[in-house]
């Protein structure tokens, strides 16, 4: 899958790549943290095409406040955030998903995503 980039609200760390953030559960993240939903093997709420595709990837955000605002709404979800650096053209593809302005949907391999963390810092 190549990169595609939808939104203007991403940080650009350098030309070719932008910068996410990921709600993990531990310092540092494991493989298990980017995870999808479907990998998992957790049950979507619907069998929509748009909830089944959602479902395959992994929820990160484009900014770092909205992304610890999140997570320290619902402490359940993990208790760091990761930093995380995706390429254009490389083997994670990204997309702007849902009505939050800053949500972004990630798909691709785990390990390809763990690979990528820049940083962790607590939530």
């Amino acid at each position: 899958m190549a990169s595609r980039r939808k939104g203007n609200n991403i940080q650009q760390p350098d030309s070719g790549s932008v910068l996410f953030y990921r709600i993990v559960r531990g310092n540092p993240p494991r493989v298990s943290d980017f995870l999808s939903n479907t990998a998992k093997g957790r049950r979507p709420w619907n069998d929509r095409p748009e909830t089944l595709r959602l479902w395959s990837g992994v929820s990160v955000y484009d900014d770092e406040a909205v992304a610890r605002a999140r997570a320290r709404g619902i402490p359940g979800i993990g208790h760091y955030m990761a930093a995380v650096r995706i390429e254009d053209g490389g083997p994670i593809s990204y997309e702007k998903t849902t009505v939050d302005p800053h949500h972004y949907t990630l798909w691709g391999d785990a390990r390809e995503l763990q690979a990528r963390v820049l940083g962790v810092t607590p939530v």
